[in-house]
């Protein structure tokens, strides 16, 4: 799976990983 489509995988990572990491720098 993670091999099929790798560029989507790691844009659905960062899509979650971003807005989080911005929620803690602002929390």
């Amino acid at each position: 799976k993670l091999d099929v489509e790798p560029k989507e995988e790691t844009k659905a990572f960062l899509t979650f990983v971003i807005p989080h990491e911005k929620e803690a720098l602002l929390a």
